[in-house]
């Protein structure tokens, strides 16, 4: 799944894809790259879509100076048939080391130089081909915000195996500088904080039967569900403080300052909001017992709208449903979905299976 000016003819159709699909995006980014205009664009994504499967690209815009076998690359990565494309992306390097590239405006030599301006734009389209292949935007300053690391846990500190419940394990702070996760301790489950610039991180004091980590807004506060209560705590500066009355929780965020948005896992309250300073609620729906459901699990808000996808519990399963939270309706709009959530480039993401999926959502 992808932006739609980097979809291939193949993935627009819903046939079957593979790796040269990636290939098509690559040779998108590189043309990008190189002219600083997208290969196919439009209006609407639905004339996008038309011009990747009808229109071949302005190899005219490319810069004068761009090295030919470079200009070979992107024909043989920008083949709509994917039995013609290049089945590979190290085959790139082959293709720009070959001695007979076509009309060389320098003699063959053994090993045959590529501009800088190739290179430069070969990079850069690997990089954004590869790093943003589940999200591509063009948004730069998007891009420059983007924390990627990979996460070192300590080895007598690892993630707690899932429950029932359904809840999430983990949660990242929005600043993206601290994981929070649930870890076991001589069989007792409670909050750990890691952050990639320190490297090793702490056990939160006082967190024991910890569940569904979440952050507040600012990264201060940190939530979590124990006891069947709903607690907060700001890790190494203060004790946990409990923020509601007894009930079977399903997961929760933070909204705002406020007020924060949690799930009901048996029904009793169904979706409701909870303030953060103390045991206020108001129930804003609740599953319906005539389709089977029995709760309404991992809320979040869809941007700054009215609306919240919710995993709904049911007899036949779980489903993602969006929560009308004005009106109180539940609309299911997956079914064997759960866990949804909407990304800046309009993506809503959920996990299916044991898998991630996302889908371009309006």
């Amino acid at each position: 799944m992808g932006m739609a000016s980097y979809m291939s003819p193949e993935q627009t159709r819903a046939n079957p894809v593979d790796k040269r699909t990636d290939i098509w995006a690559f040779g998108c980014c590189l043309y990008e790259a190189l002219t600083t205009r997208k290969v196919f664009a439009g209006e609407t994504v639905t004339d996008i879509l038309a011009a990747v499967v009808q229109l071949e690209p302005d190899y005219d815009k490319l810069p004068s100076d761009v090295w030919p076998a470079c200009h070979q690359l992107l024909l043989r990565c920008l083949v709509k048939d994917p039995k013609w494309r290049l089945h590979d992306v190290a085959d790139a390097r082959i293709l720009l080391s070959e001695r007979d590239a076509p009309e060389a405006p320098h003699p063959a030599k053994a090993r045959p130089a590529v501009s800088w301006i190739a290179l430069t734009a070969i990079a850069a389209a690997l990089i954004a081909s590869g790093l943003t292949y589940f999200a591509r935007t063009t948004d730069l300053e998007s891009m420059a915000r983007t924390k990627r690391f990979v996460a070192q846990l300590p080895a007598d500190s690892p993630i707690a195996p899932p429950t029932s419940l359904g809840v999430p394990l983990l949660a990242l702070s929005p600043d993206g500088t601290t994981l929070a996760y649930v870890t076991t301790v001589g069989g007792v489950r409670q909050l750990f904080v890691w952050s990639p610039d320190e490297g090793n991180g702490t056990l939160v004091p006082g967190t024991e039967g910890a569940q569904g980590p979440f952050f507040s807004p600012d990264g201060t506060w940190l939530g979590y569900f124990a006891d069947q209560r709903m607690h907060a705590v700001v890790p190494g500066r203060s004790t946990p403080t409990e923020l509601s009355e007894p009930g079977e929780y399903g997961g929760a965020f933070w909204i705002n300052d406020t007020t924060i948005l949690v799930g009901d896992n048996l029904g009793r309250r169904g979706l409701v909001a909870v303030s953060a300073e103390g045991r206020e609620v108001k129930r804003l729906a609740v599953p319906n017992p005539s389709r089977g459901e029995v709760g309404l699990l991992c809320p979040s808000p869809l941007g700054n709208s009215d609306l919240a996808p919710v995993t709904v519990v049911g007899e036949g399963g779980r489903q993602l449903a969006i929560v009308d939270l004005g009106a109180g309706e539940v609309e299911v709009i997956l079914e064997d979905a759960s866990q949804g959530r909407l990304l800046p480039t309009g993506h809503l993401l959920f996990a299916r299976q044991g898998s991630l999926f996302a889908v371009e959502f309006e």
